[in-house]
């Protein structure tokens, strides 16, 4: 898989807690020492519409994190598929932070179980206006690997 990064960001490893996630980057240090990053999850069989899959996953993180805040969702297309985006904030510690995160299905859009990604990208709040282009950028240049398209 590949996101193109700004030149001042970095890959990082993958810690094993974080089963689902197969890329992780971090940028520099904004807003009270805040790092943005991007991570990619993979889901290997997804069943159900992609509009289903992105709804409960946003179920599962609102009950999982503490003040999570759906602020907007909206469609696109990443890697010639359909994507839906939800814009969400939080905070952490104490920071408020802004995440967008960018679900897409590929594989054939028949199948029954179909390889799920979901790109996210957060950082600051208060770093949004500065970064957030950059940010929505990386996510939208997220291409699968060659076998789990």
């Amino acid at each position: 898989m590949h996101l193109t990064l700004p030149d001042s960001w970095q890959v990082r490893d993958v810690p094993d807690e974080y089963q689902a996630a197969k890329y992780i980057a971090m940028g520099p240090r904004g807003y009270l020492g805040y790092s943005p990053s991007a991570v990619v999850t993979y889901e290997e069989g997804v069943s159900g519409t992609l509009d289903d899959w992105a709804a409960a996953m946003i179920e599962e993180s609102s009950q999982t994190i503490p003040g999570l805040h759906v602020i907007d969702v909206g469609g696109l297309e990443i890697a010639g598929h359909p994507a839906i985006v939800h814009a969400l904030s939080m905070t952490v510690e104490t920071v408020n932070v802004t995440q967008m995160q960018f679900a897409l299905l590929t594989g054939g859009r028949r199948s029954a179980r179909r390889p799920g990604y979901v790109v996210t990208v957060t950082c600051a709040s208060a770093d949004l206006p500065t970064i957030g282009d950059s940010l929505i950028d990386m996510a939208t240049s997220f291409e699968p690997s060659g076998g789990e398209q």
